[in-house]
């Protein structure tokens, strides 16, 4: 009799004790939804729209016109995946911090990459990529892209997408903000490992049997570790980073000074992040000692552009993909709070 009647009250207790009180329901984040947008563009103004860029626009909650939304542009050879990192995302995933701090994110294959069209190769250069985010960023603010109208758009660039970002967002009136990871106007000798690792696209067993034009390029198979702080990053990122790798085009590095020039011009705030082993831009000295390139950062922005500079330790080019990558997120998080908020 004793022992049912406390059997009894166990299972009571238990039950109880699964139930979520009435605060933690309160508190419990919504559920992350990533819808996929398909936007027909142009790569010339004036023309019409023949291609079509592939983006995921992804947030907890339901949307309205008073949220701020993030475009996220990967650099050469990385697409969306940059973001979105299939491996480990609670680490790597920047896509899943913005979403949880309550920001809207759209990751976007730029023209050219992943499973976004991909033109002519003589077609896919600085303007074009800048001229398609200046309409994705124009959607965005009047919403024929998600149905909303979002009040701030704010673009998020890694290394060449942090170029191609400023271009648009110094031409682009539907641009709030700008972040810059990644890139700085200096180089290094990582510049010259990266261009050296690049070959023909068609050569690659990743790329087998899908039609890509002559001109696109990619990086050799087992040399993408340029792009990382060798101590401070897990070989299985590295991995996962080789079997998703994108490509790239001549013209695009033919024309990257447009973008990175365009820095000059900005008038919208701007958040600069960079690994202090970054070697395509710092190499020895490393970013954060004095002559380094990142010193020398303010020297290319305008007062307008309110530049703020940050250099995380330990990492090197790709700061989603190293052991520390939270540091590089709670940086842009905070900019974005007390620039714009969620």
């Amino acid at each position: 009799m004793h022992s049912s009647r406390f059997l009894a009250v166990l299972s009571a207790a238990l039950l109880l004790a699964a139930v979520p009180t009435q605060a933690e329901a309160q508190t419990a984040p919504p559920p992350r939804v990533c819808v996929r947008h398909d936007v027909a563009v142009s790569l010339i103004p004036g023309t019409l729209a023949t291609e079509r860029v592939a983006t995921w626009l992804c947030a907890r909650g339901s949307l309205s016109s008073n949220r701020t939304v993030q475009v996220l542009l990967s650099g050469n050879t990385y697409g969306s995946a940059y973001w979105d990192f299939p491996y480990q995302p609670e680490r790597y995933s920047y896509v899943n911090w913005m979403t949880d701090a309550g920001y809207v994110t759209l990751s976007v294959d730029r023209i050219g990459i992943g499973q976004s069209s991909r033109p002519l190769s003589t077609f896919v250069n600085m303007g074009s990529n800048a001229w398609v985010v200046e309409q994705i960023a124009a959607r965005l603010a009047n919403g024929t892209l998600a149905g909303v109208a979002f009040s701030k758009i704010v673009l998020v660039g890694h290394s060449y997408g942090s170029a191609v970002g400023m271009l648009a967002a110094s031409r682009s009136a539907a641009v709030d903000g700008l972040i810059v990871s990644g890139m700085l106007h200096g180089v290094g000798y990582g510049l010259l490992l990266n261009a050296a690792a690049m070959y023909p696209a068609q050569l690659d067993a990743r790329f087998a049997g899908q039609s890509i034009p002559l001109g696109y390029l990619t990086t050799q198979p087992g040399l993408r570790g340029v792009f990382y702080s060798a101590q401070n990053t897990d070989p299985q990122v590295i991995a996962a980073d080789n079997a998703a790798k994108e490509t790239m085009t001549a013209e695009e590095a033919i024309t990257q000074e447009l973008g990175v020039l365009a820095s000059l011009a900005l008038k919208v705030p701007v958040l600069s992040v960079v690994g202090d082993d970054d070697a395509t831009f710092c190499g020895v000295p490393t970013c954060s000692q004095p002559g380094s390139a990142a010193s020398l950062e303010p020297l290319y922005y305008p007062p307008a552009a309110q530049l703020e500079l940050q250099v995380v330790p330990n990492a090197g080019h790709n700061l989603n993909l190293h052991l520390n990558a939270h540091t590089w997120f709670a940086i842009a998080q905070e900019w974005l709070d007390r620039r714009f908020g969620p």
